[in-house]
């Protein structure tokens, strides 16, 4: 016997309908993960960009006021530290700094030395103003010595 009974299910248009519905969500849903994963790769950037500028920033500072001199070459763009027990060479260009063979990864868009306050081209500083620009994330670092009431008679006298 053949019987004429329906089964309930749901019909062709149904299923196609929901089938879209379910890839214009999935579609907006890849759509906002893109979005996010842009927005956290950016703030990764500039954690890690901020983060190298403040270790540039503290070795600059503990260097510079532990130190006997410091000389500024500008052939070779290096500054060198001279310490009881260490000679600390800076070397640096658009895209990194060299501390000895260290690499921080800061790039100096623009650098001014300065004795006593005054700008200078080469030989002992006391003073070093770098700026760092990096995909439009800009840093300026500042650093100087104190120097005691010594070294000031002394540079007198000379």
């Amino acid at each position: 016997m053949n019987s004429n009974k329906k089964i309930p299910a749901f019909t062709l248009s149904e299923v196609l309908i929901v089938l879209v519905i379910t890839a214009i969500v999935v579609g907006i849903a890849f759509s906002v993960l893109t979005l996010i994963m842009k927005q956290y790769n950016a703030m990764k950037d500039s954690y890690i960009y901020k983060s190298e500028v403040l270790k540039l920033k503290q070795r600059l500072s503990i260097d510079f006021n532990s130190s006997q001199t410091i000389i500024w070459n500008p052939n070779e763009d290096q500054l060198i530290i001279t310490k009881p027990e260490q000679t600390i060479i800076y070397q640096w260009d658009a895209t990194a700094i060299i501390r000895n063979t260290d690499t921080i990864a800061v790039g100096i868009s623009q650098s001014n030395i300065f004795q006593k306050g005054e700008p200078v081209l080469s030989g002992p500083i006391d003073g070093l103003k770098l700026i760092s620009d990096k995909g439009g994330m800009k840093a300026l670092i500042f650093v100087s010595r104190e120097t005691d009431a010594l070294t000031n008679m002394t540079s007198q006298w000379d």
